[in-house]
Order: C-alpha cells, then sequence, then structure tokens
C-alpha cells in the first residue's frame, strides 16, 4: 500500500517540527544515576551470605577430595568472596562521601542563614493590616441594620470576616515557624563550628580506616584462596592409597633362620633390649 505524497510530506512535516522543538531539551542532558546507600549496603550484605552458605567444609575437605573438584571449589569460594568485599568497599565509599558532602555543607559564616528578622517583619507589618482590615469589617457588620434587606449584605460581610480571620491565623503560624526557625540557627551560631567539623572529620576518618580495612581484607582473603591451592598443587601422593600387588595381597616379611620373623642383627653390633 502506497502513502499519498501529501500524506507523506504532511508526516515529514510533523517529524521535523517534534525535533525543533524538543531538541533544546534533548541537546545537554547528561543522565546520571543517584547511588543510594541501603541498595549497597544491601547487595553487600547479600552477598556475603552467599559466601558464607556457599561451602563450609572446603578446609575440611581440603586434602580428602578430588583435586580438580576441590579446585574448583576454591575458586568459586574465593570469587564469591571478592564479590562480596568488593561490594563492601562501594557501600563504605558511599558512606564517606555522604559524610563528606554533610561536612561541606556546615554553616561557615552567618550568610548561609536564613534571614528570619526581615521575613518576620513583613509577617507583622501583613498581620497588622490584616488585623486592620478585621476591624473595619466588624465595624460595618455592627452598623449595619438588622432587617432583612440587608441580609445579603451581612452575609457577604461575614465571609469576609472569616477569611480575614483564617488568614490572620496562617500568619500568626508561618511567625511562629520563623521564631523556631530562628531559634534553631541561634543554637547553630552558638555551637563552636570547629566542634561539629571535628565530630565529623573523626567520624570520616573511622569510615575511612573501616575502607582501608576492607581493602586490605580483600587481598588478604585471594591470598588465602591462592594458598590453599598451593597446598591442593603440593598434596603428597605418598598419603595416596597404593594399588594392590598381583598376588592379591600384601608381601609378608620372610622369615629369618632365627624364626622370629626379624633380620639378625649385623656383626660388630648390639641389639636392641
Amino acid at each position: 500500500m502506497r502513502m499519498p505524497l501529501k500524506a507523506f510530506a504532511n508526516a515529514r512535516q510533523g517529524v521535523l517540527a517534534f525535533a525543533v522543538a524538543f531538541a533544546p531539551l534533548c541537546l545537554g542532558q547528561k543522565v546520571e544515576l543517584v547511588p543510594d546507600i541501603a541498595v549497597a549496603e544491601s547487595e553487600y550484605r547479600d552477598a556475603n551470605e552467599a559466601w558464607l552458605k556457599n561451602d563450609p567444609d572446603l578446609a575440611k575437605d581440603l586434602l580428602k577430595g578430588d583435586p580438580e573438584d576441590v579446585r574448583r571449589r576454591i575458586h568459586k569460594a574465593a570469587a564469591l568472596r571478592d564479590d562480596a568485599m568488593a561490594k563492601k568497599q562501594t557501600y563504605l565509599g558511599l558512606v564517606i562521601e555522604r559524610l563528606q558532602a554533610a561536612r561541606k555543607r556546615l554553616p561557615q559564616t552567618g550568610e548561609d542563614l536564613i534571614p528570619t528578622a526581615v521575613l518576620k517583619r513583613d509577617l507583622q507589618a501583613q498581620q497588622a493590616r490584616v488585623l486592620n482590615e478585621q476591624e473595619r469589617v466588624e465595624g460595618l457588620l455592627r452598623d449595619l441594620p438588622q432587617s432583612d434587606e440587608y441580609l445579603i449584605a451581612r452575609r457577604a460581610l461575614n465571609d469576609e470576616r472569616s477569611n480575614l480571620v483564617t488568614l490572620q491565623n496562617d500568619v500568626a503560624l508561618r511567625i511562629r515557624s520563623l521564631e523556631s526557625i530562628s531559634e534553631a540557627q541561634q543554637a547553630i551560631v552558638a555551637a563552636p563550628v570547629e566542634s561539629l567539623t571535628q565530630d565529623l572529620d573523626d567520624l570520616l576518618n573511622t569510615w575511612e580506616e573501616e575502607r582501608a580495612g576492607a581493602a586490605r581484607q580483600r587481598s588478604k582473603w585471594a591470598e588465602l584462596y591462592r594458598a590453599m591451592e598451593r597446598d591442593l598443587d603440593r598434596k603428597d601422593p605418598a598419603e595416596k592409597v597404593s594399588p594392590p600387588t598381583r598376588g592379591g595381597g600384601a608381601k609378608t616379611p620372610k622369615k629369618s633362620k632365627s624364626g622370629t620373623g626379624k633380620d639378625p642383627a649385623p656383626r660388630g653390633t648390639i641389639p636392641p633390649p
């Protein structure tokens, strides 16, 4: 089925218009995945549990089982352990990055604080205007006659007074919120920034030491499994069971002339007691 030339031209124009419209949005876009600490920790825990449950009898069967089977088990255990340690390092790295970001966000000067005093003055001025308007409406309601022809006007003034009361309550709530923020900021300013910085630095040092320890443990675990494989290669062939002789049984020592089954002591020597 052929498409008419006019329909093809209209479709082409539509596609071109779509591309032109969304080109500014598509250009310069960078997809960035934000790492999640909880996901990284869960992946590390799962990998560590998989290693723990994999082969608990590997060390016991090292010199007893089939060498090729034991070698395969060593390689699998080493891969699982290395994966768990790598995920542990990733998890610790994300924790350190989060602490470093928090360290940079510490307020160094008063310029980083919210100007609560200025905002509170503006809200107080707004509250005063609302209260004046509320008094004006209430005065109109008092001066309004009680006859039925003023019922609509009285209802409108009552609605306006209700709206002003609601607005006044909202402004008062915002003022109280600003007061709470101001108290919190004063506590932050009063607290020595050096103390907070020192606490975060100590915490960072602890996590960095943990990450360095995980890196050392990863290399030590890898060396341990390599040592197990070397022990498997150095397995003593004499420990293996020797094949039976052609006679079907073990050879018995020949009896000596003395009939004791032992060779006589050499001449010039004293036999053991």
